[in-house]
């Protein structure tokens, strides 16, 4: 994941997968190495968001080029929020940190 997600987001993002709260309904793989994944988590008190991510793979790095949810976290002020965090983590892998980057791009590494 990125280094500039906060801690609390991350941890969220992997509680939910290890909770197996996360599903993808949705995954398209273009030929352009493109892949836009949407999907459902299941969130305290019975509330379902649906993140949605459009990654690139780049060599060995999967960068997130774009990214959505219908969560306060991220209508508030766009922010990568911990269920586009947990669906990253299900559909990439669990990622590594990589550099900070002031754009919309988030890096995952494998």
């Amino acid at each position: 994941m990125h280094k500039s997600l906060p801690n609390t987001t991350r941890q969220a993002g992997k509680r939910y997968c290890q909770n197996d709260k996360v599903r993808i309904t949705q995954r398209q793989e273009h030929t352009d190495h493109v892949s836009n994944v949407q999907g459902k988590v299941l969130c305290s008190f019975g509330f379902v968001h649906h993140p949605r991510l459009r990654a690139v793979l780049l060599g060995d790095q999967t960068v997130i080029t774009d990214y959505a949810c219908d969560c306060y976290e991220y209508n508030d002020n766009s922010d990568f929020c911990s269920h586009c965090a947990a669906l990253a983590r299900r559909a990439f892998g669990e990622g590594e940190p990589a550099e900070d980057r002031p754009s919309r791009r988030l890096r995952l590494r494998s």
